[in-house]
């Protein structure tokens, strides 16, 4: 996603062994980008604009996303045969301010939205094949701390919205302020006839402040990997939000830990920090941590990233032009972390399958249009 006036979704062709090839095809979601303002500066806060997870998902064939600077989300259809060019099939009304994250289930055929601005809160459409999506329905207000638009400063607000493993229920998270502004997670019941409930149910779980991305646990009796800012992450049992957290990792020298993931192929957790170029890997069971990776540092961070079977795929963003990457650099680092990944409980191992440094002609051209002046650079590697 572009997130600049006006919004569009970037697509990009990948081969069978996961490398993505040169060239993207953008298509307009109707709605334009927004930025969160630096609480220091009063700018745009770059390079993570929303400060938040899941402002783009795909479920089945169907891809949502949110535009922040217009307060809407869009839905698309994706052609099995033709993935490249997603078709719009509606942009509707987020019912708030400044959405950033989105949770869809196809069980219920419904998609969710957090608002994180002046009017935050959680509001729902139904959607279909047929019809597309239908309205937004009333927002469900949270104090999220935020008193203009757009927000000020990454914190606190909205950091993720999910639905727990069953789809019964919706789960937002809210990111504290670590001093007169508590994180909480907010529960909604997903109601007999497939609506949403009004009426939530707020959890400020034990030790916990600044809750930002988060993942569900496959298998696992409702459990879900969060990541918290302000020190690490935990596993939380969303049966009960009281109680302690069923996992805790601490990481030394973080700076703020913000995105979440699970592997199937490692039954692990890894999660990424904007502030430091590593990606660490955690026991989901003890909370111990199983092994960090180092990428090339040219960058001065991590940011999102997608784990399918046995691929990690990474996006990095910069605040300007990358230096240059070469294939062999990201080699050597990935070796180097090999070392530490034998201590995973699957023994898992790392190859590296190809790196690109995005370029204005390049790759992922699509990223510099209409000023937007962050470089860019993907890179995919394999657990072996």
């Amino acid at each position: 996603m572009t997130n600049v006036v006006p919004n569009s979704i970037v697509a990009m062709a990948a081969s069978a062994n996961g490398s993505l090839y040169p060239g993207t095809i953008l298509t307009a979601t109707g709605g334009d980008g927004g930025n969160l303002l630096n609480s220091m500066t009063g700018k745009p806060g770059q390079p993570d604009a929303l400060s938040s997870s899941d402002s783009i998902v795909v479920a089945g064939d169907y891809l949502f996303n949110v535009n922040a600077g217009s307060n809407s989300v869009s839905m698309f259809s994706i052609d099995p045969w033709n993935p490249m060019e997603p078709t719009l099939l509606g942009c509707k009304s987020s019912m708030g301010d400044f959405p950033v994250p989105v949770a869809v289930s196809l069980k219920h055929k419904m998609v969710c939205v957090a608002n994180t601005g002046i009017n935050a809160g959680v509001s729902c459409a139904s959607f279909d094949s047929t019809c597309g999506m239908g309205d937004f329905d009333e927002l469900r207000r949270l104090n999220v701390g935020q008193t203009q638009n757009p927000p000020t400063g990454s914190i606190p607000g909205v950091g993720d919205i999910i639905f727990n493993g069953d789809e019964s229920e919706v789960i937002v998270f809210v990111k504290g302020n670590g001093k007169d502004m508590p994180g909480f997670v907010e529960k909604y019941a997903v109601l007999p006839n497939g609506s949403l409930s009004q009426q939530g149910e707020q959890f400020m779980p034990p030790g916990l402040a600044v809750e930002f991305g988060s993942a569900v646990i496959p298998r696992s009796n409702n459990l879900v990997l969060s990541s918290q800012a302000n020190f690490g992450a935990v596993v939380l049992d969303l049966n009960d939000l009281t109680a302690q957290p069923m996992a805790t990792t601490n990481i030394t020298g973080q700076g703020a830990t913000c995105w979440a993931e699970i592997s199937t192929y490692t039954g692990t957790g890894f999660v990424t920090d904007p502030t430091i170029n590593r990606l660490v890997e955690t026991n989901l069971t003890s909370g111990k941590i199983v092994s960090e990776y180092y990428p090339p540092n040219y960058n001065a961070g991590m940011t999102d990233f997608r784990i399918s079977d046995n691929k990690i795929w990474f996006f990095r963003l910069a605040m300007g032009p990358l230096q240059p990457v070469s294939a062999r650099s990201i080699l050597a680092e990935v070796l180097r972390a090999q070392n530490r990944f034998k201590t995973s409980p699957s023994q898992a191992r790392l190859r590296m399958l190809k790196a690109w440094q995005c370029t204005r002609s390049g790759g992922c051209d699509g990223l510099w249009k209409n000023g937007h002046k962050f470089g860019a650079a993907c890179f995919v590697v394999e657990f072996l």
